[in-house]
């Protein structure tokens, strides 16, 4: 009786428009899942609203496992496709519509984690070749990171920004790096568009067999549209409020000519990814200053240049000056450089002797994802400041052992170096890393 129900109420007609409404209302859990359900109200009442505290929690969980939900759930709706309409309706040329529909949605599920991987892996091969040394990949929950150590693998959930995937390489050298940045970046979309030609030319032979040749072309199909569609989104540059650039972003802005704003910070990245220490950079900090201040400019970037400069000149007075400037203006969201200027900010006032200050900066900085002892140096040079060398030793030691793990050292150094030198000379007992 209850498969006569199933088959009367969810068959022809019906169940495909189920399964539109289905599919529609995916899309709105997947626009819930992307950008909040705060902004999602917030957009639809035209205001500016926080997330109410009943959804709260639903969304940081949906947030966090959105796609093990989706492809759950892709995966139940054809189980059960299979079971009530059989393997030609879902897998049939003219099967119905609403199991093919399941079908093929299931299929972008499955097949994106393989698009992602085969992406960052163009970006690594290429990196690898033009001289980019690499520090991690990242695919969904899946990490890979190289160390001092060698290479190791984690599981962790990723921040939004490379909720897909994320590749980190740092250049061995300034020789043309503009123009090599501009081809590890465009190695990863070409990449995906290779492999989706690759897939749309072996589904050709195979998409009207029958049977598993058919199966597997069909798969084959949704993977050509699939990397069609990656492809084009990572070649239209755009930029996240967070401050992320996609692939097209990074090499229109490798390739393009450059204004003051741009060069000082080309400059400053190119520097600070070699690990040249600022007072050897060549650059003032008022050249940094000057260029925070035009329009459009990355003004957190700059003035961390600025102040990074004046630290490590040991010109302090100025420091504070760009510092306190730099953290005046309320943040739109929470970011590395946010962070750092932070941290800088807390290190510098706990030498001038203002140590709850300091303190009460470090909490508002807060933790590094991937990085948990990152604020470690920051707290050490509090702790010294306040008496406590043995704690402050201890947490000093923690850092350099954290950041040796990295594989970006020096990189991460640069802009310690000014505070570590102090720190040693109020721990004279602690030998240099």
């Amino acid at each position: 009786l209850t498969h006569e129900l199933v088959e009367h109420h969810l068959s022809g007609k019906s169940l495909a428009e189920a399964v539109v409404m289905v599919a529609v209302g995916s899309l709105i859990s997947g626009g819930f899942a992307t950008m909040g359900v705060r902004r999602i109200l917030a957009g639809a009442r035209g205001s500016l609203a926080t997330t109410p505290q009943g959804f709260a929690r639903t969304e940081s969980w949906y947030r966090r496992n959105w796609y093990a939900v989706g492809f759950s759930f892709w995966a139940l709706w054809v189980v059960g496709a299979l079971l009530f309409k059989g393997p030609d309706a879902v897998f049939g040329a003219k099967g119905d519509t609403a199991a093919r529909i399941g079908w093929y949605v299931f299929l972008c599920y499955a097949l994106l984690p393989l698009h992602v991987t085969l992406h960052e892996l163009g970006h690594a091969i290429a990196g690898a070749i033009l001289g980019f040394r690499f520090v991690g990949l990242r695919v969904g929950w899946l990490t890979i990171q190289r160390d001092v150590a060698g290479y190791s693998a984690s599981w962790a959930r990723p921040k939004l920004s490379d909720l897909l995937g994320l590749h980190v390489a740092l250049p061995e050298d300034s020789r043309m790096l503009r123009v090599r940045s501009a081809a590890r970046a465009a190695a990863g979309p070409l990449t995906t568009l290779l492999v989706a030609l690759a897939c749309r030319a072996a589904a050709a032979p195979l998409s009207s067999a029958p049977g598993l040749p058919g199966i597997a072309g069909q798969t084959l199909w949704v993977a050509w549209w699939m990397g069609l569609v990656l492809a084009v989104m990572n070649a239209i540059p755009f930029r996240t409020p967070s401050g992320f650039l996609n692939d097209g972003a990074i090499v229109s802005q490798s390739l393009a000519p450059m204004s003051r704003s741009a060069r000082a910070l080309y400059l400053f990245n190119v520097k600070w990814s070699l690990g040249h220490r600022p007072r050897d950079w060549g650059i003032p900090a008022s050249e940094f200053l000057t260029a925070a201040e035009a329009p459009r400019a990355d003004r957190d970037a700059l003035l961390l240049a600025a102040a990074s400069v004046s630290l490590d000149t040991g010109n302090d007075r100025q420091a504070a000056q760009i510092l306190a400037r730099a953290l005046e203006v309320p943040a739109s969201a929470r970011s590395s450089m946010r962070r750092e200027l932070e941290l800088q900010a807390a290190m510098l006032a706990a030498f001038d002797g203002r140590v709850i200050e300091a303190r009460e900066r470090i909490e508002r900085a807060g933790s590094v994802e991937g990085f948990p002892a990152y604020s470690r140096l920051a707290e050490a040079v509090v702790s010294a400041c306040d008496g406590a060398t043995d704690a402050a030793a201890s947490a000093l030691e923690e850092w350099e052992l954290a950041l040796e793990r990295t594989g970006r050292a020096p990189s991460i150094r640069v802009g310690n170096d000014w505070a570590i030198e102090r720190l040693r000379s109020l721990l004279p007992d602690q030998p240099e890393r």
